[in-house]
């Protein structure tokens, strides 16, 4: 895991320029209570620089080691931004214009990525609604290679357009006490 204290941090980039910034961020993570919303710091300037309008960048990956060991540290129910964060990043480094993973981070992302795999369905045990549940299993699969299911799951509609009239149809699974 590149150290918080290296030069190297430098060298990568964000959103925004340079990453020097970003080891005091995951530095405030460590002791960040869980957000309230999506403007809470840290999490706020970890998202916008590093995932930002789902684009990631080299200190994407740089981060995500770091991020992922915090999350053990935490209690299952305060992991899901998290969980959420390393989705978003793993998944939109597929994109065709991300960056590649400097060689010199890939050994440990990758194995940060599957080590919040297992992570992901150890906190599945929790009692948690709806809403984060589609995150855990989105990102889940995102972690376990199916990046397109992930998204697909976190990202489905609850309704769609039907392509010959245009009403708005729920999919299957969303109206199970209608049928």
């Amino acid at each position: 895991m590149l150290d918080l204290e290296s030069e190297k941090w430098r060298s990568l980039s964000h959103a925004y320029g340079a990453a020097s910034n970003i080891p005091q961020l995951i530095e405030q993570l460590k002791t960040a209570p869980p957000p309230k919303d999506w403007k809470s710091e840290p999490w706020f300037s970890l998202w916008s620089s590093l995932c930002h309008q789902f684009d990631v960048y080299t200190a994407s990956y740089a981060a995500l080691p770091h991020v992922v060991a915090i999350a053990i540290s935490k209690p299952a129910k305060d992991r899901l931004e998290f969980f959420s964060f390393i989705g978003a990043v793993e998944a939109y480094r597929h994109r065709k214009d991300a960056p590649p993973i400097p060689p010199f981070l890939q050994e440990d992302y990758f194995s940060a990525v599957e080590y919040a795999a297992r992570l992901i369905l150890d906190s599945l045990v929790v009692d948690w609604d709806e809403e984060e549940m589609i995150v855990l299993l989105g990102v889940y699969s995102i972690a376990r290679g199916h990046y397109r299911l992930g998204n697909a799951i976190i990202f489905l509609p609850e309704e769609v357009a039907c392509p010959e009239c245009e009403t708005p149809v729920p999919l299957l699974g969303y109206n199970l006490d209608e049928l």
